[in-house]
């Protein structure tokens, strides 16, 4: 098992044995200052909301902005979910699929050697559909587009999680074609601070892992610094795992550690700001992609794959007039294909990523943000956009292909490139009506693509409604279009979506609101990977149509939530991702539900949630096996898996000493047989994990 730092490293990071810092339930601090920072188009640009415009978001108030106006959250034209740090430590969470559980659209599934994908409003996002950042810099491995969760993205170094529950791909591009997440790790409250968390656990008391994090930062003049680092190891599960052929594997630390490691940096003086991060998640793939890979010899596990990021963000913002921002930005990373070998002597990853395929991404853009006061904002930008794979083969030959796919034109490197423009116009036409208008329009390796968008925003009193609709695409990216060990696909094009959007909002008292959310997506020429001749390909169309509730309460001592998530495939969807009854999507619920309480008295905060899965379907068996005999069936075969209910409660007992809480929480209470389903017919059977576990924490937070 690779541990990537010394074991004395480890054991000063994990030092102290438990968890989350001082927690307030929502609502139960004084509210702060009003806060000047603007939220508009810049900020849904860059994902970047003050921590006091983010309860107010949650709670529904005004927002102050830096020009004249004053706006709400509900104007923001886009469907917008926040997560502030008290009510991630309220509720205990460990990484960031446990936030986004909680969020109305997102579940998780599994695909091959132990990648963990997400889905989201019944879509597999994880070929590259939905984009995740750390501090506005996307994570995605360039190769596929993919993020694996699960152990991952540790709670600890999170300040807040913003989701857009909808296309960003006018002002984002990329991956963002049905979400976007980003998840901000700085501290904006305190002029110093120093945190520092440390947690240990245990799953079903047969396995054991550990956590840890510390965060430091501060404000000298014009100076403005934050930083953390931090390493976790966390087994995906003490509990059985067996393929579809009736092999078995005992998952644990020795067989499924998930290891995670982060530095991140956020540096400003004045104007100018740089950002950057190294993350490295490494993993086991022993259950291959479609049986598992027995132990090597001397019982060494072979199958030890790594993910890593190095990425850059360098960005000037100038106030030229009360009128004109100007904001050029520069960003760079570089990291490896998400199922990248640790060794070439991996059987199912080797040759694909062993051999040293690294990915580069360049983007350099200029954007501009004019506010003409009554007469609106503008968001207008440009720049270029360049991705790049590098590889060779086992044997150090190269391993991407040429102009014509034939061996003497094999070649070392391939890239993308893109030429983008947007813009983004927002006008308020009356004092209850906004419209929004903007597009995209971009000339890349595969041709020209547009991504137009347009919104009506209506607010009066409590009352709030939002129409959307946006058009988003994404192309190929250079591994999947190039890749030797793929099979070379000259034809393979960008697919494009559809997302029709309506959001309904009220605010019943100052401390009970509700919104619902109706949305209808439509992905034509999804990429797709083929089995049957290890291909690429735009095949199909995948289509989804839903509803989505959350109603919250926030009163002095106490608050939560509750939401549910409802989904069913289009009519015009593909079998692939379908049961083969065509009604169900696969791997992902049709149905789920979150209830959340928080409860403080005095230092002492008690915080039990529950989360419901609903009938869940997969791939039978004998048709995995069918499949794997012959690749190019279509007869589609499925199953059912039973509802879940998953019960969890933390609790913290805040200033133990000045700065010190500690807290112990308990997972999945009822130990109820979590798995992960494949959300498309490809062999993998499901995957154990979310086992029972206890966790005892403790925080140290010192600000001045």
């Amino acid at each position: 098992m690779k541990i990537p730092f010394t074991f004395a490293a480890f054991l000063f990071l994990a030092a102290g044995s438990l968890c989350p810092e001082r927690v307030f339930g929502q609502g139960t601090s004084p509210a702060p200052a009003a806060d000047t920072t603007e939220m508009d188009l810049n900020h849904l640009l860059q994902l970047d909301f003050s921590d006091d415009q983010l309860r107010g978001a949650v709670r529904q108030q005004d927002i102050g902005l830096a020009s004249v106006k004053v706006q709400k959250e509900e104007e923001v034209p886009s469907i917008v979910s926040v997560i502030t740090r008290k009510d991630l430590l309220a509720y205990g969470f460990r990484d960031l699929s446990d936030v986004l559980r909680t969020v109305p659209g997102f579940e998780f599934g599994i695909d091959g050697t132990n990648l963990v994908g997400w889905g989201f409003r019944g879509i597999w996002v994880y070929e590259g559909k939905g984009s995740l950042m750390i501090n506005g810099i996307p994570i995605n491995d360039y190769a596929y587009g993919n993020v694996n969760f699960v152990g991952s993205l540790p709670a600890a170094m999170i300040e807040r999680v913003e989701v857009i529950r909808g296309p960003g791909s006018v002002l984002h591009g990329g991956f963002s074609e049905v979400t976007v997440v980003n998840v901000i790790t700085r501290n904006e409250r305190d002029a110093q601070y120093v945190r520092y968390n440390a947690n240990a656990f245990t799953l079903g008391g047969k396995e054991y892992g550990a956590a840890s994090n510390l965060s430091f930062g501060g404000n000298y003049k014009d100076l403005k610094f934050n930083h953390s680092i931090g390493y976790g190891i966390h087994p995906t599960s003490a509990r059985l795992y067996q393929d579809f052929w009736g092999d078995s594997l005992q998952y644990g630390l020795r067989n499924s550690p998930r290891q995670w490691f982060h530095i991140i940096s956020d540096v400003s003086f004045k104007d100018l700001s740089l950002k950057y991060h190294h993350i490295d998640f490494n993993f086991t793939g022993q259950d291959g992609y479609t049986t598992i890979i027995p132990v090597g010899e001397r019982r060494r596990n072979t199958e030890l794959l790594t993910n890593y990021s190095d990425a850059l963000l360098l960005q000037y913002k100038k106030q030229v007039s009360r009128t004109l921002k100007v904001e050029p930005v520069v960003e760079y990373s570089r990291g490896n294909p998400i199922n990248g070998a640790a060794t070439p002597n991996s059987v199912v990853t080797g040759q694909l990523a062993g051999a040293g395929a690294v990915t580069h991404h360049v983007r350099g853009n200029l954007n501009l943000y004019f506010d003409f006061r009554k007469y609106g904002e503008l968001a207008l930008g440009g720049g270029y956009t360049r991705d790049i794979i590098t590889n060779a083969s086992r044997e150090g030959e190269p391993g991407l292909y040429g102009r014509d796919a034939s061996p003497e034109h094999y070649t070392y490197a391939r890239f993308t490139e893109s030429a983008v423009g947007f813009a983004q116009y927002t006008v308020k036409l009356s004092p209850l009506f906004s419209v929004i208008v903007g597009n995209r329009v971009e000339k890349n390796t595969f041709g020209t693509a547009a991504a137009p968008r347009v919104g009506v925003i209506y607010l009066k009193d409590n009352f709030n409604a939002k129409l959307l609709y946006g058009h988003a695409y994404r192309i190929p990216t250079p591994w999947q279009a190039y890749s030797r060990w793929l099979s070379f696909n000259d034809g393979l094009r960008p697919e494009t979506s559809e997302n029709y959007e309506m959001e309904l909002g009220y605010k019943f008292t100052d401390h009970v609101s509700a919104k619902a959310n109706a949305y209808f997506i439509d992905i034509k020429d999804p990429i797709l990977w083929n089995g049957s001749n290890l291909q690429y390909r735009n095949t199909g169309r995948i289509q989804s149509l839903g509803l989505e509730g959350n109603v919250l309460v926030n009163y002095n001592r106490w608050g939560g939530f509750f939401n549910f998530a409802y989904s069913q495939p289009g009519p015009a969807s593909s079998g692939d991702f379908l049961t083969a009854d065509r009604r169900q999507a696969l791997g992902l619920p049709p149905l789920k539900m979150n209830l959340g309480v928080n409860y403080r008295f005095k230092n002492l905060q008690i915080a039990p949630a529950l989360v419901y899965l609903g009938k869940r379907y997969g791939q039978t068996a004998a048709f995995a096996r069918h499949q794997a005999l012959e690749p190019a069936t279509r007869d589609f075969a499925s199953q059912s898996y039973a509802p879940l209910l998953l019960a969890n409660c933390n609790v913290t007992y805040r200033n133990v000493a000045p700065g010190l809480s500690l807290n112990c929480s308990l997972y999945n209470a009822f130990d109820s047989p979590y798995v992960l389903i494949q959300p498309y017919y490809a062999g993998h059977a499901p995957v154990p994990v979310n086992d029972r576990q206890f966790t005892v924490g403790l925080t140290y937070d010192l600000a001045r």
